[in-house]
């Protein structure tokens, strides 16, 4: 598989507004507070640059904590920065006050 398959990704949190659900079937994306991000998360907790999505040629969407300040934990487990994590759905990521659940559709 050479090509992304589509990711869902509910993001919810008491801090948000809303509820948000974005899909997306990119090589690479990343989820953070700054506008450099393609994933935005307006909150001043947030690292600029929290997360990054990759999708790699085993046919899944690997997941990095990307040195972030408060960290993110996949399932309830504390991710190592700058290591990836593999996705299987669902999966739910947990950055502080925001959880995300990741499904592939």
């Amino acid at each position: 598989m050479n090509e992304p398959t589509p990711l869902q990704l509910t993001i919810q949190g008491s801090s948000l507004k809303k509820t948000r659900t974005i899909t997306f079937e990119k090589q690479c994306v990343r989820l953070g507070r700054s506008s450099k991000c393609d994933i935005q998360i307006p909150l001043d907790e947030k690292s600029s640059q929290h997360l990054i999505f990759e999708w790699r040629k085993d046919g899944r969407y690997w997941v990095a904590d990307l040195g972030s300040t408060n960290g993110t934990s996949i399932d309830g487990q504390p991710l190592t920065s700058g290591e990836y994590y593999p996705i299987t759905t669902p999966t739910v990521l947990q950055l502080r006050s925001i959880q995300i659940t990741c499904h592939s559709i």
